[in-house]
């Protein structure tokens, strides 16, 4: 390539500069363009320890746009889904990690529980409204709406959900966290319903979290409910 021709594509990436994912992110709904929502797509498989509640932002920001996408019109037969599971449980993988990495520094040796994770003050119900978002919108968007992939809503979605809530909960601190353990728990239910899959008992593990969410609020008739159902 001449040098003219590299003059000319470095200009002319100076007068269009790539935007960047907090450009894309402050775009209001229903103005990004599929290269946007590509790139947002990718940079859910990419996220950094510790940093999962902040990207879950980058996640609920695609399904806000995808869900006034099904609102605004019939998605086109055969197109290609934006959403794909990966990137639905590459972001329900890290938050799911983050929760354990921080309850095991607050339950560690005297060291770690004189250290306050930088956590401890930053999971707040803005934090659990949005996975709340975004669990909501993935089942909503699974009934044909062509714009996500199949596997992008199963049990394991509001599952993961249930643990990463009640884990949260050590550190939020308004019971909005135990509020939507609980929601999940029953979307777990409601999806067994659905699917036929329904035991005669509930997975000992979600219940377990949940419990003693509700038991570190002291929300203590609402567990013996819940050991009740």
């Amino acid at each position: 390539m001449s040098n003219y021709h590299q003059q000319i594509q470095t200009q002319s990436s100076r007068n269009n500069p790539r935007p960047t994912l907090k450009s894309i992110l402050n775009k209001p709904v229903g103005e990004l363009t599929t290269t946007n929502l590509n790139s947002l797509c990718n940079s859910c498989r990419h996220i950094r320890r510790g940093s999962s509640f902040n990207s879950l932002r980058v996640l609920e920001r695609i399904l806000l746009e995808l869900d006034q996408r099904a609102y605004n019109c019939t998605p086109e037969k055969g197109a290609t889904p934006f959403l794909k599971r990966i990137h639905v449980f590459s972001m329900l993988t890290a938050l799911s990690n983050d929760v354990r990495m921080w309850k095991k520094k607050q339950l560690g040796n005297d060291k770690h529980k004189r250290m306050k994770t930088r956590r401890d003050e930053k999971i707040g119900v803005r934090d659990i409204q949005r996975l709340e978002q975004v669990v909501t919108i993935l089942s909503q968007l699974r009934h044909g709406s062509g714009l996500i992939t199949p596997g992008c809503y199963t049990k394991d979605v509001p599952s993961f959900a249930t643990m990463i809530a009640a884990e949260a909960s050590r550190w939020e601190t308004s019971g909005a966290a135990v509020d939507a353990a609980l929601l999940f728990l029953d979307m777990v239910e409601k999806e067994e319903e659905r699917s036929g899959d329904c035991g005669d008992e509930w997975d000992p593990r979600l219940v377990g979290a949940v419990l003693g969410a509700l038991a570190r609020a002291g929300r203590a008739e609402e567990a013996q409910s819940l050991l009740g159902r």
